[in-house]
């Protein structure tokens, strides 16, 4: 992945028992260091666009589609703050699969996991009650239209049942709507964070990309 590249390096010493560190060192990568999205560009109306991750597709996959180039899957990252794409990005239908099979027995996949309200509309076709609310089996619903004149009331019982696999595949598929960063402002990405990526002198500086620490020392951030 391009962006563990971008990354600086720290020279940390190689610690031998609990409390002791040997002369030997050992160049590791600063995960600490985290670009981010400039305010001003959070600000441009327009500078970023929703996508919908299709099937299995890899970020990899929609950075080369998107961008013209596999390299800024790290710039997906960035825009959904997604900072595990093994927990932040939806799995694919195989892992999925493993995952249900191995949380779930065949027979609790078919278990109700909760009820959930579907939509209701007024004669004027108007949303008056948001399918997905979390509600009891025996919850109703009631309200009152003015129908030719004459009040009416109405009873609902918009209840249905979710199952344990319902549940887990709507987790897996809200993971799918994410924003991109439109393809003009992508210099302006690679700038910041290359700059945000550079180490600032210091007493364990050794140059913009790496610093060298002791036993004593945290490196900076």
């Amino acid at each position: 992945m391009a962006y563990f590249r971008r990354l600086p390096n720290v020279i940390y010493p190689v610690q031998q028992g609990k409390k002791n560190f040997s002369h030997d060192y050992s160049t590791i990568k600063n995960f600490f260091k985290r670009p981010y999205i400039p305010n001003d560009l959070l600000k441009i109306y327009g500078a970023f666009e929703d996508y919908q991750i299709q099937g299995d597709e890899r970020p990899d996959n929609i950075s080369q589609n998107f961008y013209g180039s596999p390299e800024y899957d790290w710039v997906i990252f960035l825009a959904n703050n997604i900072q595990n794409v093994r927990t932040d990005w939806p799995m694919t239908q195989s892992d999925l699969n493993k995952f249900l099979f191995t949380k779930y027995t065949e027979a609790q996949l078919s278990e109700i996991h909760h009820y959930e309200t579907t939509e209701v509309k007024n004669s004027l076709g108007h949303v008056i009650l948001k399918a997905g609310i979390k509600v009891k089996s025996d919850f109703t619903f009631q309200y009152t239209e003015l129908v030719a004149g004459v009040t009416v009331i109405k009873n609902y019982t918009p209840v249905k049942d979710v199952t344990n696999y319902e549940y887990e595949l709507t987790l897996n598929d809200q993971k799918r709507s994410i924003v991109l960063i439109r393809q003009e402002f992508i210099r302006t990405i690679e700038t910041d964070a290359n700059t945000i990526l550079r180490y600032k002198p210091s007493s364990s500086y050794i140059n913009p990309t790496t610093i060298k620490v002791t036993d004593q020392c945290i490196p900076p951030i």
